[in-house]
């Protein structure tokens, strides 16, 4: 026991003694011959001499960062030596390859060598049809260059970028890629070598690090398809890192690789909770604002709609099953719609996420309106929280949604009779003119077949014929409980900007919410005891 006692001691000494080389390395800019022949050789030594039964990690951890902060103060050539010497033990010494793996990946956190823009120079005959489109994508700054916009870089310089780029994409990618699983290891992903991939392919050109980008991500996919929960929390946890370095750019390709490989039974589990980790990670890291994932708004309704009202909804709500996974203890999918809410862009993009709820309420199911009411109620919180909304495009969204329902359901016929008798339309929505112009006053009947030009309302719901055509398919009587739900939304989220952000200035404010008072009014008809409470409560303010 004293000998055990003191030999880890003395590691411990050892590693101190380490870190404060490292200190030093770091505080001053020391000679690089030096450096070379004398730091480096000295650091190498302790990781192949540490004990390959882990007893010795402290210094081991401490040489490798040592090494890679002299790594960072080191010309190209010495650089790329020092590293090509760690990849080739790597080859040799299986027995210590987590311990250069570990110090590879640290120096390669470290490179530091200015890179210029180059002609890609990728052979593409074997890449499928979307890397090449991929690739006409990020030749832009290459055709700015050829264009004058941008400066062309020296020609030592581009030589020298080739040089890097060449040493990078031929020598040190290959082998961190036969190093990315750990075979003896119960998570076999190993995470360093993973985001040492990512940062080698980062200094690569554009329009090759889009082609490498989905390899890597597909690696991540398989490892959460493991059924060990250790395994898959680390490629979680690596996936996290990877998106919010890549600042929420090409959030689609993680996506659509998260769905191409987690497809069938626990895995869609899986893939619901990574995706509500990756969103909500972001969105607490600021990293990303509102539109930056617009493109792939779709693809993750779809999967929140899966895990609210699908097959995965009913395993959750089964115990047993429930207990078995972390993933599958709580629906996520509620709290993934009210992030997207908030970081949609406001009301184009907002469109795609109401569609779920107005796609489920085709159905007459106490147990999905239930479902349907709380998906409403996220996607209002997230929407309080946008800062894409503004008052006057929210009461144009809000003014659109319960016209589509109202007039239609309820108040079409009396409306088009008092529209012609009068000569005018009580639904018309005047806007100021520092606000975008209105159309002009159209009947209710026009508003119901032909969709107003200046709302801007492109994408708000589907088309009005096509919407209603939609329950009328599915034999729903007019007036059915369900359409209330999406009447009750609205009229919540108007209720919202009249209590705290509608304020009046002047006559023309007023003249805004005049539509509103006769849409109300109708609202009073519905059979619902809370749509008529919440039009009392908006007639109120």
């Amino acid at each position: 026991e004293d000998t055990d006692m003191g030999a880890g001691s003395g590691g411990v000494a050892e590693a101190a003694g380490v870190e404060r080389r490292e200190q030093e390395l770091q505080e001053s800019i020391p000679n690089p011959t030096l450096l070379q022949h004398a730091f480096v050789p000295l650091l190498f030594s302790a990781i192949m001499a540490a004990d390959v039964s882990g007893r010795d990690h402290l210094i081991v951890d401490e040489a490798a960062l040592a090494l890679a902060a002299a790594a960072a103060h080191l010309p190209w050539r010495q650089y790329a030596k020092t590293l090509a010497g760690l990849l080739r033990q790597l080859e040799r010494r299986k027995s210590r390859e987590r311990m250069i793996v570990k110090a590879i990946c640290a120096v390669v956190h470290r490179f530091h060598f200015p890179l210029v823009d180059e002609e890609p120079a990728v052979d593409l005959e074997e890449e499928g049809e979307k890397e090449a489109e991929t690739r006409d994508v990020g030749m832009r700054e290459n055709e700015d260059v050829k264009m004058g916009l941008l400066p062309r870089p020296s020609a030592t310089a581009l030589k020298r970028t080739r040089l890097v780029r060449g040493f990078l994409r031929h020598t040190v990618l290959p082998k961190l890629r036969r190093h990315v699983n750990d075979k003896n290891a119960q998570n076999p992903l190993r995470v360093p070598v993973v985001l040492a991939i990512m940062k080698v392919i980062k200094l690569l050109p554009s329009t090759e690090f889009l082609m490498q980008l989905p390899r890597l991500l597909r690696i991540i996919s398989e490892t959460l398809k493991s059924r060990d929960q250790t395994a898959r929390d680390s490629a979680r946890n690596t996936l996290v890192s990877i998106v919010a370095d890549l600042n929420g750019k090409h959030f689609d390709l993680v996506i659509e690789s998260l769905n191409g490989r987690l497809e069938r039974g626990y895995q869609l589990h899986v893939l619901g909770y990574t995706v509500h980790s990756l969103i909500r990670a972001l969105k607490e890291n600021s990293t990303i604002g509102v539109g930056d994932i617009d493109d792939c708004v779709v693809a993750i309704v779809d999967i929140a709609e899966d895990e609210i009202f699908g097959e995965v909804s009913v395993k959750k709500d089964v115990e047993k099953i429930s207990i078995q996974m972390k993933e599958t203890g709580g629906t996520k999918a509620y709290h993934t719609l009210e992030l997207l809410a908030s970081l949609a862009s406001f009301p184009e993009t907002v469109a795609d996420i109401l569609a779920l709820p107005i796609r489920r309420l085709a159905v007459l199911d106490a147990a999905v309106l239930r479902k349907v009411n709380n998906v409403y109620r996220s996607i209002q919180k997230g929407l309080k929280k946008n800062p894409s909304v503004n008052v006057y495009s929210a009461l144009e969204f809000i003014y659109a949604l319960l016209h589509r329902e109202l007039y239609d359901r309820l108040g079409a016929a009396s409306s088009q009779g008092e529209g012609e008798k009068e000569g005018k339309n009580p639904g018309a929505l005047p806007l100021s003119s520092e606000q975008r112009a209105m159309e002009p006053a159209r009947t209710a009947s026009h508003l119901l077949e032909n969709r107003p030009s200046r709302l801007a309302f492109h994408k708000v719901l589907p088309e009005p014929r096509q919407f209603f055509q939609f329950k009328r398919d599915d034999s729903l009587r007019d007036g059915n409980a369900n359409s209330d739900a999406t009447v009750g939304f609205a009229l919540s989220y108007l209720q919202y900007f009249l209590k705290d952000k509608f304020q009046i200035r002047d006559e023309e404010d007023c003249k805004r919410l005049d539509p509103f008072v006769s849409i109300c009014t109708i609202a009073l008809k519905s059979s619902s005891a809370d749509v008529v409470g919440q039009a009392m409560k908006c007639l109120a303010k």
